[in-house]
């Protein structure tokens, strides 16, 4: 939709800024907090007999997950790029990932969480830079 919407505004003449680089997408952490909840209605449903909650829970879990993976695999690919990692190792991450698709998920999710409540960007450019020197 952005990339559409963005074409035909800027036809028409309106200043529509440029999507960032998939390389550099971050998340806020506390977008998780949907994600938990999602999985929390999802739980709770089992327990109690309203089917709001679990259609309530799916797609909180589905929206915010989905969006924690894509933040998570962004920071995966970036990570590979930087430590330029060998094509061998590139080749069984993605295979892993792509085999165990529902664990990849949360382990996507869970790296993008952890990009941004440790800031691991820049700790691993600072450790790129001083194996270099």
């Amino acid at each position: 939709c952005y990339l559409l919407s963005s074409a035909v505004l800027r036809r028409q003449g309106y200043q529509i800024p440029r999507m960032p680089a998939f390389l550099t997408w971050h998340i806020d952490w506390r977008f998780s907090w949907g994600l938990i909840l999602g999985l929390l209605f999802m739980f709770l449903a089992r327990f109690f007999p309203y089917s709001w909650m679990e259609s309530l829970g799916s797609v909180l879990s589905l929206c915010f997950g989905l969006v924690l993976a894509l933040c998570g695999l962004s920071f995966l690919l970036w990570t590979m790029k930087t430590l330029r990692f060998p094509g061998l190792l590139r080749f069984c991450l993605v295979a892993f990932l792509l085999i165990f698709l529902n664990v990849g998920v949360f382990i996507l999710a869970f790296l993008a969480v952890l990009d941004d409540m440790k800031s691991l960007r820049s700790r691993i450019i600072e450790k790129a830079h001083s194996r270099e020197e």
